[in-house]
């Protein structure tokens, strides 16, 4: 009797024991976890105010008419998926063709005529028209919800052309005076900022388009520390560093809604999770802001809303086989998970949906081709066998 009762303790002191290690084990990483979520993690911001540069006068309380704007949710499927359900468009196709039309600068404009081959779905929240003339076509992007020019990308047959359009190319133009170029361009478009722009800096590029050297230009907006995706950054300029004309512009934007950031992952606990992950192929790595990342792989702009996902953006530097390589990437900012944003397309329309679909099929159809040789194969070597 007495041995059953200490026997039966034992048993019970036993499993108690195991409960409590098993317990343990479950909820000190979910506290580590925690503590590395803090509402006062510290979110590096880039740039400077725009207040406190050249482009300060293009400050203003009227709406920015490039951005994209429309009703703000949560995906109940995915609960840390925004999604920005776009409004409607705002004018017809023709009506964007003439403001198009009018967008294109001299002496470029008596040259080019619409190429009327292009074909725009009015359904879609973004149009591009597509004009052409002798050594050069330029290509205009509108924003249907609002009637604005969004973005602007000339692309040159060669250099010849662009010069005796142009001018002869002479010496370098300084940075500041590029930056006063580009504040008479913005004016001339009659281009309103508010006041949480972040001017980003300007950047001399030796081999831009055609090898010719320019400047890059760039701008964007914050909202709790958060960064909208690279792609509606806010305001980009491409300027030839000879003459100062801007052949490539951009102000795709979003109007980003207030982001609770109390429970994002630390910086330090993304570095950890790269190094567990890559070991000694990692040489460096540096945690930069906060991104809301564009999610999906089909356009944003063939459908009636965007996704987006809060991430982490990464810069490594890796050894590999070939040597030292830099990476770019993403990790979602409440999980750690490695985080791809919508790829390609998002600049100039090379891989759309349909070659990602081929891209991933082909992979598929060759292993299933191979699986299917691999098993006749061995077929044949059993009968050959019974023989």
């Amino acid at each position: 009797m007495f041995a059953s009762i200490s026997f039966s303790s034992i048993k019970m002191r036993t499993l108690a024991l195991m409960i409590i290690v098993l317990l343990t084990g479950l909820f000190i990483p979910q506290a580590i976890w925690s503590n590395t979520r803090t509402a006062s993690v510290s979110i590096p911001v880039p740039g400077s105010s725009l207040k406190d540069t050249i482009f300060s006068e293009l400050i203003g309380e009227s709406f920015d008419g490039g951005a994209y704007y429309g009703e703000w949710s949560i995906d109940e499927s995915a609960p840390f998926v925004a999604v920005l359900k776009l409004a409607n468009s705002s004018l017809s196709v023709d009506e964007g063709q003439e403001v198009c039309s009018t967008f294109l600068r001299e002496p470029l404009k008596s040259l080019l005529i619409l190429n009327t081959g292009t074909y725009i779905d009015p359904e879609h929240k973004e149009w591009r028209y597509h004009f052409v003339g002798n050594g050069v076509s330029v290509n205009i992007w509108l924003n249907p919800i609002s009637g604005v020019v969004v973005a602007y990308e000339e692309a040159w047959e060669n250099a010849t052309y662009l010069e005796a359009t142009l001018g002869d190319f002479e010496g370098l133009l300084s940075e500041a005076s590029v930056e006063a170029m580009a504040l008479d361009y913005l004016r001339s478009i009659d281009y309103v900022a508010s006041e949480d722009m972040l001017y980003l800096g300007i950047e001399f590029i030796p081999n831009g388009t055609l090898d010719i050297p320019e400047y890059l230009i760039r701008f964007t907006y914050a909202n709790n520390g958060v960064l909208p995706d690279e792609y509606l950054e806010g305001l980009t300029l491409q300027i030839n560093a000879h003459h100062g004309w801007i052949h490539s512009f951009s102000r795709r934007r979003i109007l980003l809604p207030f982001i609770d950031t109390s429970n994002v992952i630390t910086p330090s606990l993304v570095e950890e999770l790269v190094r567990e992950e890559m070991g000694e192929e990692l040489n460096a790595i540096e945690v930069g802001g906060l991104h809301l990342a564009l999610r999906g792989w089909e356009s944003p702009w063939r459908s009636s809303s965007l996704r987006f996902s809060l991430a982490w953006h990464i810069q490594i530097e890796a050894s590999t086989v070939d040597g030292l390589v830099l990476k770019e990437a993403f990790r979602d900012a409440y999980t750690g998970e490695r985080f791809h944003p919508t790829p390609l397309y998002l600049h100039v329309g090379v891989l759309g949906e349909r070659m990602v679909f081929f891209l991933i099929l082909v992979p598929v159809w060759c292993f299933g081709l191979a699986a299917v040789a691999f098993l006749l194969t061995k077929r044949k070597v059993s009968r050959a066998l019974e023989c």
